[in-house]
């Protein structure tokens, strides 16, 4: 039987790569404002999907991590802070077992992906702080296989939280793109 992180995984990889080829595009560990961007973007994706997120932590036996790794965004941003020209257009996250399990699934889950940004980001002159990413890596050596754990054993709807990861990507991806046209950011053709 295959677990649900593993569904999760196959069946949203497409709009997972779609998310991740946007940010590439926007250079994010090449030049300052596409940092700052990348910050502002996760800023957005974590104050959406903070409650979801801890929520998730809560049933998963995890410390609830929103509030700190927002404080860690602001800081980082500092007086680069370049906050959204209007709220966000997208509905409030659902509170259902899919609709926590598998909206936590794409958030908690950038945090493996931060293991390797840190680096990047380490090695850049960057003006921008690196607060965010070194707490959501160091942090991800423990909490993402707890996590994973706590998905498979969800007893969740593969289906339906196939679907809710989707649309989540899909918000990210818009909140990212929103960021960037707020920002005028010009990205790369990649």
């Amino acid at each position: 039987m295959t677990a649900l992180r593993d569904h999760l995984r196959e069946q949203t990889a497409q709009a997972h790569q779609r998310l991740d080829d946007f940010v590439a595009s926007m250079r994010p560990f090449e030049v300052d404002a596409g940092y700052r961007a990348y910050l502002t973007a996760m800023l957005g994706a974590h104050r959406h999907y903070g409650e979801v997120l801890d929520r998730a932590s809560t049933w998963a036996h995890l410390p609830p991590t929103s509030h700190s790794l927002r404080s860690d965004l602001l800081a980082d941003l500092g007086d680069g802070l370049s906050p959204p020209s209007k709220p966000l257009p997208f509905p409030k996250p659902g509170e259902g077992l899919e609709e926590t399990w598998a909206s936590a699934y794409v958030i908690e889950g950038s945090a493996v992906g931060a293991r390797f940004i840190i680096k990047q980001v380490q090695k850049s002159n960057l003006s921008h702080g690196s607060t965010f990413l070194s707490h959501l890596a160091e942090d991800s050596f423990q909490r993402w296989p707890k996590f994973v754990e706590a998905l498979n054993g969800s007893g969740c709807d593969v289906d339906k939280s196939v679907s809710v990861a989707k649309n989540v990507f899909g918000i990210v991806y818009d909140i990212f793109s929103a960021v960037a046209e707020d920002l005028d950011l010009p990205r790369s053709s990649k």
